[in-house]
C-alpha cells in the first residue's frame, strides 16, 4: 500500500460509527482494504472502493517488485487524535518523516530480521505505527 503510493489509516472496528463516520469522511478513502465482514458497515457511512484483506492475503502475491511512485512528500499515514476536544483529528505524516524516523529506530535498537517485536497496542493508537513499521523497515542485514 504505501510503495503503491496509498496512505494508511487504520480504523479499528470496535470505535463507535459515528468517529470512524467521521474518520473516514475526512480522510477522503477512496479505497478501504477490510474484511468482508464490515464492508456493509463501511458502505453504510462512505463512498470507496471496498477491497477484501483476506483475499490479498490468500493471493498467490506479485513475484516482480511494481514501481514506486511514492516520493518523499507523499503521505505515508493518517492518525486520528483522540477526539477529547469533540472531534477526532487527523495527523499527517509523509513518507520522509516516518523513513527518517525509522531508519532511527532500526539503529537505535538495532532491530532486524531475526528480531522479534511486541504489538500490545490498538492500530488505531499512534505508538502502533512504531510497533508494526519499524520491525517491517528492519535492515535486512
Amino acid at each position: 500500500m504505501l510503495k503503491a503510493g496509498g496512505a494508511y489509516l487504520p480504523l479499528d472496528p470496535t470505535y463507535p460509527s459515528d468517529r470512524l463516520a467521521v474518520m473516514l469522511k475526512d480522510s477522503r478513502a477512496e479505497i478501504v482494504i477490510s474484511l468482508a465482514q464490515h464492508f456493509d458497515f463501511l458502505r453504510s457511512k462512505h463512498d470507496a472502493t471496498l477491497l477484501d484483506a483476506a483475499a490479498f492475503a490468500a493471493a498467490d502475491g506479485i513475484r516482480d517488485a511494481p514501481a514506486c511512485p511514492a516520493g518523499p512528500s507523499n503521505l505515508a499515514y493518517i492518525i486520528y487524535t483522540s477526539g477529547s476536544t469533540g472531534t477526532p483529528k487527523g495527523v499527517m505524516l509523509p513518507h520522509s518523516a516516518v523513513t527518517n524516523f525509522f531508519c532511527w529506530v532500526t539503529r537505535t535498537y538495532d532491530i532486524g530480521p531475526g528480531d522479534r517485536c511486541l504489538h500490545f497496542v490498538s492500530p488505531s493508537f499512534d505508538i502502533s505505527v512504531w510497533e508494526i513499521f519499524s520491525a517491517l523497515c528492519s535492515d535486512p542485514r
